[in-house]
């Protein structure tokens, strides 16, 4: 934890410190701490309460990607999470988006692209990001639900080997997972200390649960790029549940 905190606090005054880009007639570029105050004073004063905020960056740090951890005393497994993505490079529009964060790693867990607040950046920008974020944090207990719901299928759904793999090789078409990640996932699948599947004595997958496997990927998907977090996770969710026939 310790080690992870301080990478993460490192990257937040990197990105709090990022000299904002000029501002143009189209574009008034947002500051990554003036938008970080302002989501979080929303989600204070709505009586929540952070455990944790975590940051991460991308494309030299042009891009901000902030999380919020919520606590969530009637979830044992997971906590209600906002993300927030802000860009000076004009690649991204800001965009807020509700989820969770699994417990025992950390893992985000997000789902639905109608989540997601997207609006270019323009000078009268605060009040727009005050009612999404609000919107968000009125999602948030319907977000949860859901997955909740699907945490609750995942659970107690065995999926074999083949079966294993072949959502492994879906979700690479579908580019949600990255050569890079597949390697990582099939270390996971193995090794992970709370999603481990079985493995006989030859050291050949047998299978295991989808929350396993869903894990296993989440945590292979640490990986994904900053400005693409929400969205693929977001799709990681939508096709393992469709796969699987969830009815959500």
């Amino acid at each position: 934890g310790t080690a992870m905190q301080n990478a993460s606090c490192s990257i937040k005054n990197k990105l709090f410190t990022q000299p904002l880009p000029p501002a143009t007639r189209t574009y008034g570029p947002v500051h990554n701490e003036e938008l970080y105050t302002t989501v979080k004073t929303r989600i204070l004063g709505m009586g929540y309460d952070i455990i944790d905020e975590s940051f991460s960056s991308g494309n030299k740090n042009q891009i901000m990607l902030c999380k919020f951890v919520i606590r969530t005393p009637d979830s044992l497994h997971m906590n209600k999470t906002i993300a927030v993505l802000n860009s000076y490079d004009k690649s991204r529009s800001i965009n807020i988006a509700s989820g969770a964060t699994v417990a025992v790693c950390s893992n985000g867990m997000f789902w639905g692209s109608e989540c997601n607040f997207k609006r270019k950046h323009h000078s009268n920008i605060w009040e727009d990001i005050v009612i999404a974020v609000d919107s968000q944090l009125e999602t948030l207990d319907e977000t949860m639900k859901k997955l909740n719901d699907f945490y609750a299928y995942a659970k107690h759904d065995r999926i074999p080997s083949g079966m294993i793999a072949a959502l492994a090789g879906r979700l690479y078409f579908k580019e949600i997972l990255s050569p890079n990640m597949l390697t990582d996932l099939k270390r996971e699948i193995h090794t992970s200390v709370n999603f481990r599947m079985s493995i006989d004595e030859d050291g050949k997958l047998v299978g295991g649960t989808v929350w396993d496997f869903y894990n296993n990927c989440t945590q292979a998907m640490k990986r994904t790029p900053a400005a693409q977090y929400t969205k693929k996770y977001s799709e990681l969710t939508e096709m393992i549940a469709s796969d699987r026939g969830y009815v959500i």
